[in-house]
């Protein structure tokens, strides 16, 4: 099991000067749920990639750090669909692999 723990990074609102001076403008950053009202089911994303030589060991099995990058890749891709912001990985409690991914392996 995986659980990956992915936040929007919220933006205070902020003065911002214009190039040139004069007056500040406004900007805002951040999410609002209220706003979005989107189902994650439309922000669903499906990253698919063949194993190569670089991406394993030895014994031609995946590295665990390059099946983690991808993981993490497709949900913060997800996470900035839904939250349409700047997303960070806050945490990953825990991360299972039940069985090896070798070489030439596509992986869904």
């Amino acid at each position: 099991m995986m659980r990956i723990c992915i936040y929007p990074i919220i933006m205070e609102e902020e003065e911002r000067a214009p190039s040139g001076g004069g007056e500040g403008q406004k900007a805002k950053g951040g999410f609002n749920a209220k706003d979005n009202g989107k189902s994650p089911a439309i922000s669903a994303s499906t990253l698919t990639q063949v194993m190569l030589p670089s991406d394993c060991g030895e014994f031609h099995i995946v590295y665990g750090g390059t099946l983690m990058k991808l993981m993490d890749n497709a949900s913060g891709m997800v996470a900035v669909r839904h939250c349409r912001s700047n997303v960070v990985t806050a945490c990953v409690d825990a991360l299972d692999f039940i069985s090896p991914v070798a070489l030439g392996s596509v992986v869904c």
